[in-house]
């Protein structure tokens, strides 16, 4: 389950508090790569096949932590692009016209 956070940081402390949001997936992102580098192991195996349970255990749990590592680089990004471009106040809007 996952849950939307909101709260507020002074305007000089944005980047770096993206950067403090990036690194909680710092371990996930070491956790990929030993688990890439064992894939890689399991695969080159020579004397024998390779252990095809343990390759596709190891291939759903590296895409779940991808998964979680995109979808932190996507908000990051969102949350960019808001602080970069933020929408005009409410009140430079034109109403629309709800009778169409």
């Amino acid at each position: 389950m996952t849950v939307s956070l909101t709260f507020t940081i002074e305007e000089e402390e944005f980047y770096k508090e993206m950067a403090n949001l990036l690194q909680l997936r710092g371990p996930e992102l070491q956790k990929m790569v030993d688990i890439f580098q064992d894939l890689q192991a399991l695969l080159v195996v020579e004397e024998c096949d390779p252990e095809l349970e343990e390759v596709m255990s190891k291939v759903k749990t590296f895409r779940r932590s991808l998964v979680r590592v995109d979808l932190r680089l996507h908000e990051i990004t969102q949350m960019i692009d808001g602080f970069t471009n933020p929408p005009p106040p409410a009140s430079t809007i034109p109403p629309t016209d709800s009778t169409k």
